[in-house]
Formats: C-alpha cells, sequence, structure tokens
C-alpha cells in the first residue's frame, strides 16, 4: 500500500492527495462531456441535485449548492432553456414545481457517468488486488460517516 498508515498528518495528506485525484477526475469529465454542451459547473451541479434529490425544486437547488434562490432560480430556468430539466407539477402538493431531468439531461448524466466510469476503471486496473480491497473498504467507512453529499444515482 502507498499510503502510510498511524500517522495522522500522513493519513490526511493521502486521503486529500486522493479526493485531488478524484476532483480532477470529475473535472475531466466536466471538460470532455458537458463542458462542450455549455453548461456551467454551477448548472451541472443544479443537474447533479435534480438527477440524486427525487422531487427537487429550485429551493433544493439553492440549499444544495449554497446560493441565493434567486441565483438557482436563473440557473433552472438556463438548463430549461437547454432541454436538460423541465419543471413538472408534484403529485403531492398542486402549488409545488418539482424539476426531472428531460431525456437529453438523462443523456447528458450517462455520459458523464460513463466517463468517470471509464478513468475510474483504468485507474483501478493499475492497483493491485491488495490496494482496491482497501480502498474499496476505506472508501466504504468514509462513506458510512454521515451525511452524503449530493452525488449522481444510477
Amino acid at each position: 500500500m502507498a499510503a502510510v498508515v498511524g500517522d495522522a498528518d500522513d493519513e490526511l495528506g493521502t486521503v486529500l492527495r486522493g479526493m485531488s485525484w478524484f476532483t480532477a477526475l470529475a473535472a475531466q469529465g466536466f471538460s470532455d462531456v458537458v463542458r462542450s454542451d455549455g453548461v456551467t459547473w454551477m448548472q451541472l451541479r443544479a443537474l447533479i441535485v435534480v438527477a440524486s434529490t427525487p422531487g427537487s425544486t429550485v429551493s433544493t437547488i439553492a440549499r444544495s449548492s449554497g446560493v441565493a434562490v434567486s441565483s438557482a432560480s436563473r440557473t433552472v430556468d438556463r438548463i430549461i432553456g437547454a432541454g436538460l430539466v423541465r419543471r413538472v407539477p408534484s403529485s403531492g402538493d398542486r402549488r409545488r414545481v418539482e424539476l426531472a431531468l428531460t431525456d437529453q439531461g438523462c443523456r447528458m448524466m450517462r455520459m458523464l457517468m460513463d466517463h468517470r466510469e471509464q478513468a475510474l476503471q483504468t485507474a483501478l486496473d493499475r492497483m493491485s488486488e491488495e490496494d482496491r480491497a482497501a480502498l474499496a473498504v476505506g472508501l466504504a467507512a468514509l462513506a458510512d460517516t454521515g451525511e452524503q453529499p449530493a452525488q449522481i444515482v444510477r
């Protein structure tokens, strides 16, 4: 294993280095797949929230992105205009308008996920079986520590 185990500073540094790698992987997917369609980071964030949170609203996007509702509303208007998201009436509350991916939005999210999965699989294929198992155990433990950030659900 490449990581030094036991020293908290070394462990944190190793985790941060791994997170940087994952961030670079996500950024590459954004550049290769999404950005070519004129989608911004904020719009991608909104798409991810809509994809992973059934019943999402503009307020859901604002809260999860840490922006004002007015900013989230402008972002949603843009991705609706791009044909990636549509407004749908809530089945439980006639006053509530929810957001859903369109077929085009679903295709974009699928392409992004496929790109990320291929890049990650390439990296995993370069690792030893022992290191892959340790990574899986460590990431599962990290994921089990608390509230999960919004993620694309397959």
